[in-house]
């Protein structure tokens, strides 16, 4: 039953898995919300907000970019 479920080619496995995390890292904020809305108030989500949007624009100036200057290798080390 599953195995009908699951495509059979490595390029459709991956797919499906990036498609499965990206649904459940969506789920997640939307579930917990009620909760969150019930324990803080919207000032608390406006600092929260501007909090996050300066630790991103720090954060981005302190990286650099350097992900994009390290080399990965071809096939992996296994």
């Amino acid at each position: 039953m599953i195995r009908k479920i699951v495509p059979q080619t490595e390029f459709a496995r991956n797919v499906v898995t990036l498609m499965t995390g990206t649904t459940i890292a969506q789920a997640i904020p939307i579930a917990i919300s009620p909760l969150l809305t019930r324990i803080y108030t919207p000032k608390d989500f406006g600092v929260l907000a501007l909090f996050i949007s300066i630790i991103a624009i720090l954060g981005s100036i302190a990286n650099a970019r350097y992900e994009l200057a390290i080399m990965l290798p071809e096939k992996g080390l296994c």
